[in-house]
């Protein structure tokens, strides 16, 4: 057993072990590690994805920006395209021999350059929260000039810039625009072909006026140009999409004699046209379906799929085709005759008709049901066929 002495310094030993135990221990760096490794966990997590949110941000931006500079340069590029078609249209008239012909299509053409379309800039039309120009001709919010709004509401567009393009005391600057905004809802993929003849029709009454000035008749010229006549390349196409219901037996060729070759002032005489037809003689239509003028223009008329009155009893199962010459003391223009060839060959195709059984001494002319010589005597079948097999040749 242990003496007093020993036992009280035991006992010392024991309690001052005691209040070390008691003393909480200091942390070293292995006891912190678990909480700095969880801090800079977070830490890095966050700066890592405030860099990646910036980065990403970026790269959509910059994707939006090449974007819209592509859709820029797509407009920009189809614009040109638009500029370089309504010139191209123009080389028949500028070729003409006709002195006239010719004035009219550098009238045109100047037209088409005074409108400077390859200079318009889409960023600031159509991407810019506030365009550069205003349009000089409001147009309500919730109408579409081609889109899906109704023939009603397009009727009363048309009838109301129609309005303002023939209003004397307005700007010519604002005719200008409203027979241009005619011009759009004519020019939709979609727009209804009523909508396009009540359009037509506006324009062709703008540049008849008398009191039309020479910017706006030029406006509308080339207005009703783009959408009444085509190029003999372009002609099948057109002819591909008309549905046709009537039973076509014959086409009839017939001329105009006035104007003729030496008179044709482009689309002002086609106007001029119409126009006796439908006002001096009171004709509920016009008389042809398709004409073709000393230019090589193809004309559109009447839709091929309605009767209209040029034959007496042949009127129901034929097409009319008019040229724009004096037969009697005419021949077509080279370009006339290239247009012709093409014209008949490709409604010939469509109607499963044959050159040498249409065009004969009994049938395909307008003399054969008519106590005149129309279309003249110098427009035989040997000219007219020899057209339509040069057309087939160049197929």
């Amino acid at each position: 057993m242990p003496e007093p002495n020993e036992q009280s310094e035991l006992h010392s030993c024991l309690k001052e072990l005691s209040k070390k135990l008691d003393v909480p221990r200091k942390k070293d760096l292995w006891d912190k590690l678990p909480i700095i490794t969880t801090f800079l966990g977070t830490a890095v997590i966050g700066v890592l994805t405030l860099v990646l949110t910036q980065s990403y941000q970026r790269l959509e931006s910059n994707r939006q920006e090449k974007f819209q500079a592509a859709q820029i340069a797509t407009q920009k590029s189809q614009i040109r395209i638009e500029e370089l078609k309504a010139i191209t249209s123009l080389a028949p008239l500028l070729a003409s021999k006709d002195p006239s012909t010719r004035d009219i299509g550098k009238q045109l053409l100047r037209a088409v350059s005074e409108s400077k379309l390859s200079d318009f800039d889409p960023e600031s039309s159509y991407l810019s929260a506030e365009p550069v120009t205003k349009s000089l001709i409001e147009v309500p919010a919730h109408i579409s000039l081609t889109g899906s709004t109704s023939k009603a509401q397009q009727f009363s567009l048309i009838d109301k810039f129609a309005q303002i393009a023939l209003t004397s005391n307005e700007s010519t600057s604002r005719r200008v625009e409203a027979t241009k905004e005619i011009g759009k809802i004519a020019d939709g993929a979609t727009t209804p072909r009523e909508v396009k003849e009540r359009a037509v029709n506006a324009v062709t009454t703008i540049a008849l006026s008398a009191d039309t000035p020479e910017e706006v008749r030029r406006t509308a010229s080339v207005i009703v140009a783009s959408i009444k006549s085509v190029s003999p390349e372009q002609f099948a196409a057109v002819i591909a999409k008309d549905r046709v219901t009537r039973n076509i037996s014959e086409i009839i060729l017939h001329h105009t004699v006035e104007p003729s070759i030496t008179t044709y002032k482009g689309p002002e005489s086609i106007f001029r046209m119409a126009e006796m037809q439908m006002k001096t003689r009171n004709w509920s239509k016009i008389s042809w379906h398709y004409a073709v003028s000393p230019d090589g223009m193809i004309w559109m008329g009447m839709p091929v799929n309605e009767q209209t009155s040029h034959a007496a009893k042949r009127n129901f199962d034929s097409v009319s085709v008019l040229l724009v010459i004096d037969g009697d003391k005419e021949t077509p223009t080279e370009s006339q005759k290239r247009a012709l060839g093409i014209l008949l060959r490709d409604l010939l195709n469509k109607f499963h008709l044959s050159a040498e059984e249409n065009f004969t001494d009994q049938k395909g002319f307008h003399r054969n049901y008519y106590g005149k010589t129309c279309p003249g005597n110098n427009i035989t079948k040997e000219l007219v066929i020899n057209c339509i097999k040069a057309a087939k040749r160049s197929d």
